[in-house]
């Protein structure tokens, strides 16, 4: 579609598979750029989950660190990250600041009704980071919140959140590039083809 996403549908028995990708501008750049991409892929998340499992998948450059209370209907319990007390901490050292990555990318998944898979898995560190942080030398233990982070995700509407069995990072792997390679088991139910 442009050089931040990338979309795929499959045409299934049942309803159709769509695979969104993307890359969102990094919390350095403008805000107004960070605002009009999250404004789109939202846009896109609310027309195109209607009547289709929809994954989005990719790079979110947004750290949820924990979940808050209020959070519990687009994060599961399994967050990476220095804990919900580093989010806090951080929202009272600059009050009212809305325009986040996480708050931009939390306001996509809740008004399109959307989950972050990701954080549904309990796994270890290794498991979990996505990302090697400016300054971390080597892709190497300890996987710390410090030293890496999760930030390429996978995202379903809420309503196909049962099809996705597991999301994990995969840090043994080279992999020529910060990111980890992130592995999700998806599970589509197709229709039954009736014999007439």
């Amino acid at each position: 579609i442009d050089g931040r996403e990338i979309e795929m549908q499959f045409c299934m028995r049942g309803p159709p598979l769509l695979i969104t990708n993307f890359y969102a501008p990094h919390s350095g750049r403008p805000l107004q750029e960070r605002r009009q991409f999250y404004h789109r892929l939202g846009h896109k998340c609310e027309r195109m989950n209607r009547g289709k499992c929809h994954l989005v998948i990719g790079d979110s450059n947004a750290r949820f660190h924990g979940r808050k209370t209020d959070e519990e209907d687009i994060l599961g319990p399994f967050v990476f990250g220095r804990g919900i007390e580093f989010v806090e901490q951080q929202e009272q050292l600059r009050p009212g600041d809305f325009d986040t990555n996480r708050q931009l990318l939390c306001d996509v998944m809740r008004k399109s009704n959307m989950v972050n898979m990701n954080s549904h898995f309990q796994k270890p560190n290794h498991k979990k980071v996505t990302f090697k942080d400016v300054g971390t030398e080597e892709k190497e233990p300890p996987f710390t919140p410090d030293r890496f982070g999760e930030i390429d995700l996978v995202i379903i509407n809420n309503r196909w959140k049962n099809c996705v069995k597991n999301v994990e990072s995969e840090t043994k792997r080279y992999f020529p590039s910060d990111h980890f390679p992130v592995i999700a088991d998806i599970k589509v139910k197709l229709t039954k083809m009736w014999k007439e």
